[in-house]
């Protein structure tokens, strides 16, 4: 069974609108077909549910669930999540120009923990040590710090 842990940081984009820098109304969500699609919004919350079900195999199905959580396992990007973490995990990263959001899934031994982590409203900075990654790097070392302190008996 997955511990859910989820950051009070949820990012909500504006449909048809870029995150951060950019600003305005994206090409492709000027275009009347995509008018009703936008940029889309998933909260850190859904996203735990995702994998949960993923981890469950209840996406699509069993099979495909496994396919995906095998793909994730494969990232090789420790932008974030994994940065500090010596166990095994599932991740998936996404970004616009003041967004960056973060999946995982930790294979530790005392179990699995599924996290989902958006910063939004930051700096323009791709590099791997932007401030979201960082912020997002703090977060999940103080979450698997709590639950791994959480498992010690006494």
């Amino acid at each position: 069974m997955l511990s859910r842990s989820e950051t009070k940081k949820i990012a909500r984009p504006v449909p048809g609108k870029t995150s951060g820098g950019c600003g305005g109304d994206t090409r492709e969500g000027k275009l009347p077909e995509n008018k009703k699609f936008g940029l889309g919004a998933t909260t850190p919350h859904e996203m735990v549910d995702i994998l949960e079900k993923l981890d469950r195999g209840q996406i699509i199905n069993p099979t495909a669930s496994k396919e995906m959580i095998d793909l994730m396992k494969r990232e090789q990007a420790r932008f974030a999540i994994g940065r500090t973490i010596p166990d095994p995990v599932a991740t998936k990263y996404g970004a616009l120009d003041a967004l960056r959001s973060c999946i995982e899934i930790v294979y530790s031994k005392q179990g699995k923990i599924a996290m989902a982590i958006t910063t939004d409203d930051m700096p323009v900075n791709w590099s791997v040590d932007n401030a979201g990654y960082l912020d997002d790097l703090a977060f999940v070392v103080a979450v698997n710090r709590w639950f791994m302190q959480s498992l010690i008996p006494g």
